[in-house]
């Protein structure tokens, strides 16, 4: 645990990423989803037996519908906002594995769809250059399917820590999973999202 706090002080607090902007089908091709952002990690604390980072996020993110051709129809949501998360890790002594959990804290949309989400934390691993982590939301978060309708999906995702020539990049690659409300059970979903890499310039 000491390895991956000190890799994060040196080689990732306070670096601003980057998110080029995505374009991404939703709701059966129905709507499209356009994306970017820049991002930076902060506010490492340590304790005991963990640690907890924050992200900090820009995001610009508008949902549309779908026009001819594939082209952007008219604006259907608007989620841009400027976000703060939380990740918290602890060193489980019953296995030695670090586990934990991330949040959202707070934000400047009043509808956005990440407001009291929480994901576990798990399958942590270190190689010195690398770090990266398993998340799994929990229960289930709100999905735009045109109009002011939403349905409910949850995400599992592959949280990745890299370099490139020198310079840091956060991968984050996500699979949405529709939810059934009343037994949570999850089945794959129709929605396929891109990889979503933040770079340092």
């Amino acid at each position: 645990m000491k390895e991956i706090i000190a890799f994060l002080l040196g080689r990732v607090i306070g670096k601003m990423l980057y998110t080029d902007e995505l374009v991404y089908d939703l709701d059966g091709g129905t709507l499209k989803g356009v994306y970017s952002d820049r991002m930076s990690f902060c506010n490492l604390l340590c304790f005991d037996l963990g640690f907890s980072v924050d992200l900090f996020v820009v995001a610009d993110e508008k949902i549309y519908h779908a026009g001819e051709d594939g082209a952007l129809g008219g604006l259907c949501h608007d989620f841009s906002s400027v976000s703060l998360f939380r990740y918290e890790f602890a060193k489980r002594q019953s296995s030695s594995e670090l586990t934990g959990y991330s949040r959202f804290i707070s934000g400047t949309s009043q509808k956005g769809t990440a407001r009291a989400v929480v994901s576990s934390l798990g399958g942590v691993c270190f190689t010195g250059e690398e770090l990266s982590w398993q998340e799994n939301q929990a229960l289930y978060r709100d999905q735009p399917t045109g109009g002011e309708s939403f349905r409910p999906v949850a995400f599992e995702a592959q949280n990745r820590f890299y370099f490139e020539e020198g310079k840091l990049r956060f991968a984050y690659d996500g699979r949405c999973y529709d939810v059934d409300i009343c037994t949570l059970e999850r089945t794959y979903s129709a929605d396929t999202l891109p990889q979503f890499i933040a770079k340092e310039k």
